[in-house]
């Protein structure tokens, strides 16, 4: 499995803050006209900056994209993680983690409003990313199953395997199995992913 990208030593608050404005304004056009059409020239004409200072500060269309899609992954995590911890119960936080991941991931912003706006191009890029994505699935997954199981011996290998299965129902909803609603991945998970995972 792939790595995910190492952090470069932080950048200094004005860095950032420049950084994250660039990133808003990548995200409102991404939505707008999907991925194919994203261009950093017209990030640039937005920001009211020249083309080469948000190539120095984001790289290529490609590093955008990718920024884009991980910070709204971790995001996500972070909402999951949240609610994930506010239960007791292990196979609770097992089902509603599950549950929770592919309903943000369905309703996010960013893969709803592409894939609406232009559905082809969506699909092949967050394919053509799938190692990126899915690496980074996987240690979303592994932070909420070592919630539900501090013991498990080996996190990353359910984890993969759920973050892979995840990815399909994402990418692929109108495919068995068929589970369109918050409570059919409930008890999805209860039934098949909790006895895997906790035993019994």
């Amino acid at each position: 499995m792939p790595a995910l990208p190492s952090k470069p030593s932080p950048p200094s608050s004005a860095d950032a803050d420049a950084e994250t404005a660039l990133l808003d304004i990548a995200l409102d056009l991404l939505i707008e006209v999907g991925f194919r059409w994203l261009s950093p020239d017209d990030i640039a004409r937005r920001a009211g900056v020249n083309r080469a200072t948000v190539y120095r500060r984001l790289g290529s269309k490609q590093d955008i994209v990718r920024a884009v899609v991980m910070r709204e992954i971790r995001r996500e995590r972070d909402r999951a993680l949240e609610q994930v911890e506010r239960l007791a119960d292990p196979a609770d936080r097992i089902a509603y983690g599950f549950a929770l991941t592919v309903m943000a991931a369905r309703n996010n912003q960013v893969l709803s409003k592409t894939l609406a706006v232009d559905t082809p191009n969506t699909r092949e890029s967050v394919t053509g990313e799938t190692a990126l994505v899915l690496a980074a699935g996987v240690e979303f997954t592994k932070d909420w199953l070592l919630k539900a199981a501090p013991n498990l011996p080996d996190a990353e290998q359910p984890a993969g395997l759920i973050a892979r299965f995840m990815h399909s129902l994402v990418l692929t909803p109108d495919a068995p199995p068929y589970l369109t609603s918050e409570s059919e991945l409930r008890e999805f998970a209860a039934r098949w992913l909790c006895p895997m995972i906790l035993g019994g």
